[in-house]
């Protein structure tokens, strides 16, 4: 499972609640001691706390587009449909009118409509609020994946999960089915250009992301010995950098916590780079290696 960008946070909330039938009733608040106290790491809102904790002689920078007085948080619970995209766009819309600084969108869904998920996705990526913020509490799944690299920062729970976004076909009373190849790849066409859009906005791997919805994507991850990049490769990729086939392993699952301490993850030497320059010409290619678990 993917870990992009992702911070842990637990606590209290003040929330525009979701109503899919009549008005709704929502509550935003205004300025909230504990409420600020909680976004502080998440949104960069700095107390006299944080000051105290500050290295001796050195004064906190927080980047404007990581300050927030005043946030507001918009839950997105169940199955997405276009109800859902109303939901969000008229809640959205009153938090804007009330000039909240950020917004955290709760997310815990197993996904939904791709119409509904595209329009969900332009309707954050055009909120004048830029200050946007996934928090998976406790699953994305498929269109909760969409929304949640559609924000400019991720949060999880404790334990949270996303992923799983290729397209499938719902039949009422079978179930969710593979789609034949002609639909898929119409389905796939928009979504794609969607998530590429979100990982160039955000900074995430394009290749990483793209694994989320195309089926038999196998990646490596490989890391600049001289600059700490990580980049996530192809198959081919590999073979240009390296001699001889990549390491396959067994994939390793999430499990519940344990007394018992997981063995340490195995490790391999890696393989001798070659001589000649990348095939882009970009820097050297003897300074990549595989990555360590």
């Amino acid at each position: 499972m993917a870990r992009l960008n992702t911070h842990r946070m637990r606590t209290p909330r003040a929330t525009i609640a979701a109503s899919r039938t009549g008005t709704g009733a929502f509550a935003l608040a205004r300025r909230l001691t504990r409420l600020a106290a909680l976004f502080a790491a998440l949104l960069g809102i700095v107390g006299a706390s944080a000051q105290e904790q500050a290295p001796a002689g050195q004064s906190r920078s927080i980047p404007a587009a990581r300050q927030a007085d005043h946030v507001a948080v918009i839950t997105i619970n169940g199955p997405i449909d276009h109800i859902t995209v109303y939901s969000i766009q008229r809640r959205l819309r009153a938090a804007e009118a009330m000039g909240v600084d950020a917004v955290v969108f709760e997310l815990n869904t197993p996904g939904g409509a791709v119409g509904a998920t595209l329009e969900i996705c332009n309707i954050i990526k055009n909120s004048p609020i830029s200050n946007t913020v996934a928090w998976i509490n406790t699953d994305a799944y498929s269109a909760g994946t969409f929304i949640a690299l559609a924000c400019r920062e991720i949060v999880t729970a404790q334990y949270a999960t996303m992923g799983d976004a290729a397209p499938v076909m719902g039949i009422p009373g079978v179930g969710m089915m593979s789609m034949p190849e002609t639909e898929r790849q119409k389905q796939l066409a928009p979504l794609m250009s969607e998530i590429v859009d979100s990982a160039r906005r955000r900074g995430y791997d394009e290749m990483l992301v793209q694994g989320f919805i195309t089926l038999g994507v196998e990646l490596w991850l490989v890391e600049n010995s001289e600059t700490g990049e990580r980049v996530f490769i192809t198959e081919p990729e590999f073979r240009m950098l390296f001699e001889g086939d990549p390491p396959r392993t067994a994939p390793r699952m999430a499990a519940a916590p344990s007394a018992t301490p997981a063995p340490a993850p195995e490790m391999r030497r890696a393989p001798p780079p070659r001589e000649a320059s990348p095939a882009d010409g970009s820097g050297d290619r003897r300074a990549y290696a595989p990555a360590a678990p």
